[in-house]
């Protein structure tokens, strides 16, 4: 995961997020542990008072990052947090352990619009 993260930064193309549940204070943790900086923007969810899979948690997001949600993609291994982030109107992938191979392979659609979105920012 951190070499995909690394290579999608170092493109540009994108705005990357972290959006975790977990307790207040967390963020300054993964921040001093270098976790967040992979990202453009990053919390817990203990820190801002939303938590996954509440809609208005990924809106929360989407504002922070400065995107539109048709434009975001939220990748999560929890059923309940990908239907959450749909309800919100974030295109989502279901991540399964083996399929890092999966989020790199090429589509159509939403990532050739969310590359237009991306260029414009």
């Amino acid at each position: 995961m951190r070499t995909l993260l690394e290579q999608l930064r170092a493109a540009g193309r994108v705005k990357l997020g972290m959006l975790s549940n977990g307790p207040r204070g967390y963020t300054a943790r993964l921040r001093d542990q270098g976790v967040t900086a992979f990202f453009d923007d990053a919390f817990v969810t203990g820190d801002v008072g939303l938590q996954k899979p509440d809609v208005d948690v990924f809106h929360f997001a989407a504002r922070r990052l400065g995107v539109e949600r048709g434009a975001c993609l939220m990748i999560d291994d929890q059923a309940r947090n990908i239907e959450g982030a749909k309800a919100a109107g974030l295109h989502t992938h279901f991540f399964e352990a083996d399929g890092l191979a999966a989020l790199r392979a090429p589509r159509r659609g939403w990532r050739a619009g969310l590359s237009r979105a991306t260029a414009r920012r």
